[in-house]
């Protein structure tokens, strides 16, 4: 998978992978997916890249779903804050 990840981005940055990832994650949540596939990670990058859907108007399903991942995100950077290393 790290290879088929390789190719698709060419030239990405550090953050550039990482809202892939995001993206990827945002898209299986969406499916209700267990878990993110190849799939959602090429249709992540094809979003990034040609910036589809940026215009896209979402329901509020779909907002809901965004606003508990990016929860997670804040809840988890608060605890590593926390964390004394």
């Amino acid at each position: 998978m790290s290879g088929r990840l390789a190719g698709l981005t060419p030239g990405f940055a550090g953050a550039d992978i990482a809202n892939a990832c995001n993206e990827a994650a945002i898209i299986a949540a969406r499916q209700k997916a267990e878990a993110v596939a190849v799939d959602d990670f090429e249709n992540a990058i094809d979003c990034i890249v040609g910036d589809l859907g940026s215009n896209k108007i979402i329901s509020q399903a779909e907002r809901d779903i965004v606003a508990h991942h990016k929860a997670g995100h804040e809840k988890n950077n608060k605890e590593v804050a926390e964390f004394n290393f």
